[in-house]
């Protein structure tokens, strides 16, 4: 996968008076996190210099969201998994189906209550829902599935941003 790429004033290959310069313009686009590197040569018709190599070197890092940002994203992650099935209320039929609905209702008013500044209350709320997600037998999860352990996951990370 290209991480770095180039934008030229003109289309490449093209052809320089002597002392002359163009500006081109590399684009680094992180794909992983991490250190990235890539050679980029230049070749030419000189015959002292044929070509020259610049090695390019990018750092990427995680992106550091706002609870708000984290709280999306998980409501984004929730939506995602019910609809491709991939997390499922537990019980029989209509008590699987109660406790999903439940559970984004919780995530819904955790959304809220960041939003509104009450960060302390949001605590509360997202222990609450984690607990009903976390693969322990006590208390009983409301959801199941493939999706469900990442989403434990992205719910104890906002609690540790919101207690920061």
């Amino acid at each position: 996968s290209v991480q770095f790429d180039i934008t030229p004033l003109q289309t490449l290959p093209f052809t320089l008076a002597p002392n002359t310069g163009v500006d081109i313009e590399i684009n680094y686009t992180p794909v992983t996190e991490g250190l990235a590197s890539e050679t980029f040569t230049v070749f030419s018709n000189d015959p002292n210099d044929p070509y020259a190599s610049i090695e390019l070197i990018g750092q990427s890092i995680s992106p550091v969201l706002s609870p708000g940002q984290q709280i999306e994203q998980i409501l984004n992650a929730y939506d995602v998994a019910v609809e491709d099935g991939t997390i499922e209320g537990v019980g029989n039929k209509q008590s699987a189906k109660n406790k999903l609905r439940v559970f984004g209702k919780m995530l819904s008013i955790t959304e809220k209550l960041i939003d509104q500044g009450y960060d302390k209350y949001a605590i509360r709320v997202l222990r609450m829902i984690e607990k009903k997600c976390d693969g322990q037998k006590r208390p009983k999860d409301f959801i199941q599935g493939p999706a469900a352990e990442a989403l434990n996951s992205q719910i104890n990370e906002l609690i540790d941003s919101l207690q920061q």
